[in-house]
């Protein structure tokens, strides 16, 4: 019988995206299961500023209830208000 893979419960809120060049507010949705260490998630906002911080790759991620995260952006869609990452170790 194969077993589901439950995904962690979701971190939702507005925070900093800093990375080569930028900072600024963004959107986010997280999901990790051991604290912050590891996991994975999605920006939200401005198409330029995504494609930017994709470029780029590392960023950092200001979380609204003061944790940060170092981040690596892995796909964005050109054009689109959406880019996903890891939590990088």
């Amino acid at each position: 019988m194969r077993h589901a893979r439950t995904r962690p419960p979701a971190r939702v809120g507005e925070g900093e995206l800093t990375f080569s060049g930028y900072k600024g507010p963004t959107d986010y949705v997280v999901h990790s299961g051991d604290k912050l260490k590891s996991g994975t998630g999605a920006l939200v906002g401005e198409p330029q500023c995504l494609r930017s911080a994709f470029r780029a790759g590392q960023a950092k991620l200001k979380l609204d209830d003061g944790h940060d995260l170092r981040i690596v952006v892995i796909a964005h869609t050109e054009g689109g208000d959406h880019a996903y990452f890891e939590i990088a170790r």
